[in-house]
């Protein structure tokens, strides 16, 4: 009877120690942050799936409702999706939540390089130049040929550099009837492919073929 108690008990006690370590290898999950939502928008972005890309910038939000970059990916997802309004809201709404983040920052500029890409496909052609007048003064552009200056590039699409805005800049000046600050912005392109002599201007039909040729030169 004695050799059966102390047979039960080793039972017991080998019960228990199992269920302690078993409790001291279960690892707590953090529940994901506002930046580790950001990251799996982009990475559904990247791959075309807006529906979770929306879902989980969304979710960045939903854990901090003033975290730009965020909305910066909202923005850039609705753009793509073709619907500029909701695009402009996103961006604008990240330019308020940004003003705090340095203008070295990729997304700050990402923001108003959307923007001004956004209110260009709504026509809405001086809010275009404003936006991108200050994406220019956070990230200057070349002053002379081969300078290296401008060099902004989208985190997720190297497709989308600062040679992009300064299309978008142009066509902006172009419609808005700005020539000196539209052969700026031709000035800007051939400075960052080297290319020479500058642009002058000679007439307005001229200065659009420029613009076009320009655009199918863009190196990225």
């Amino acid at each position: 009877m004695r050799e059966l108690r102390v047979i039960l008990a080793v039972f017991v006690l080998v019960a228990l120690a199992s269920v302690f370590l078993g409790c001291e290898e279960e690892e707590f999950e953090e529940p994901p942050s506002q930046a580790d939502w950001t990251r799996m928008g982009w990475d559904a972005w990247t791959t075309g799936d807006f529906d979770n890309a929306i879902r989980y910038f969304g979710n960045a939000i939903k854990v901090d409702e003033n975290y730009m970059p965020a909305f910066n990916g909202l923005g850039w997802t609705f753009m793509r999706l073709q619907d500029t309004a909701t695009s402009v809201n996103y961006f604008e709404d990240g330019v308020l939540y940004g003003a705090a983040y340095a203008d070295s920052d990729a997304d700050k500029r990402g923001l108003y390089v959307g923007l001004t890409y956004a209110l260009e496909a709504a026509d809405d052609f001086g809010g275009a130049i404003a936006a991108g007048e200050t994406y220019l003064a956070m990230d200057p552009p070349p002053e002379s040929p081969g300078d290296n200056r401008g060099t902004w590039k989208h985190p997720y699409d190297e497709r989308l550099t600062a040679y992009d805005a300064y299309i978008i800049l142009a066509v902006c000046y172009f419609a808005k009837g700005y020539p000196n600050k539209c052969v700026d912005t031709v000035h800007y392109m051939q400075r960052k492919i080297n290319e020479t002599p500058e642009y002058q201007f000679t007439n307005w039909s001229a200065l659009a073929a420029k613009i076009e040729d320009m655009a199918d030169k863009d190196p990225s």
